[in-house]
This record gives C-alpha cells, sequence and structure tokens, in this order.
C-alpha cells in the first residue's frame, strides 16, 4: 500500500585531517633551504598560501600519506631602512648601479616627486623604495 510517510535515518562518520599552519611553514622553510646555494638569498615566499595538498594514501585510520606542491620565491635579501641610509644624497646613476649590482635585482627604476625634483634627498626619511617581486620565472 501507499504510504503517507516515510522516515529514513542515515548515519555517517567524517573524519577531518588538519596540519598546523606553523608545521608547514616549518616543513616547507626547511625543504626550501636545501636548494637555496647562496646565502645572500632568501624565502621571500613559501607558497603556502597559494598550496594545493593530494590524498596520496590512507595505510590505516591514524595514517594519511599527502603530497603538497608549492611554488616559493627566493630572492636576495634586501633591508629597505638600510637601503635608505645608503642611498641618500646619491646620484641617479649612482642608485641604479649599486642596486643592479645586487644579485637577483632584474632592473631599477629611481623616479622624483614632485616632477620639479631631479635629485635624491640627503634625509633617508624622504626616500621609498617600492619592490616589485615578479614571479615569471
Amino acid at each position: 500500500k501507499e504510504a503517507k510517510e516515510v522516515e529514513v535515518t542515515v548515519t555517517t562518520s567524517y573524519s577531518m585531517l588538519g596540519v598546523k599552519e606553523d608545521d608547514m611553514n616549518s616543513l616547507l622553510e626547511n625543504e626550501i633551504q636545501k636548494v637555496i646555494q647562496d646565502e645572500t638569498q632568501n624565502v621571500r615566499d613559501n607558497g603556502l598560501s597559494n598550496a594545493t595538498y593530494e590524498l596520496v594514501d590512507t595505510p590505516n585510520q591514524a595514517e594519511q600519506l599527502l603530497s603538497i606542491r608549492s611554488v616559493a620565491t627566493i630572492g636576495p635579501e634586501i633591508n629597505v631602512e638600510q637601503l635608505k641610509i645608503d642611498m641618500a644624497g646619491k646620484t641617479r646613476g649612482e642608485i641604479e648601479k649599486t642596486l643592479e649590482a645586487i644579485d637577483g635585482v632584474k632592473s631599477v627604476t629611481v623616479e622624483y616627486s614632485p616632477a620639479w625634483i631631479t635629485t635624491t634627498p640627503n634625509s633617508p626619511d624622504k626616500l621609498v623604495f617600492k619592490i616589485d617581486e615578479n614571479s615569471d620565472e
């Protein structure tokens, strides 16, 4: 016969796997340090924010094997505050030559603002450095 009501009960168990962000950062930093060969280079971004994860295997309920893929950015160690002190009062050419000599720096552009300013201020507090970390390569 046709029933007026039907009741269905389902019991489902879920499990969640989590890893502390600090632990993942440490893991990635350690792996990246293994491939850095130049002490003047540092990790600009370990790639954790855009990392992808894949569950590779589950040997048992307490053990899961994961694969993580991230793209790290490695670049020169640049101390902006020290650069301000070092570049204050220098000419445009001196600044460009000094900064382009840093391994890993591809290009340097020196701009003065407002337009009638044509020399680098002597005060480090008046200098602004904009670092563009391009990840094309």
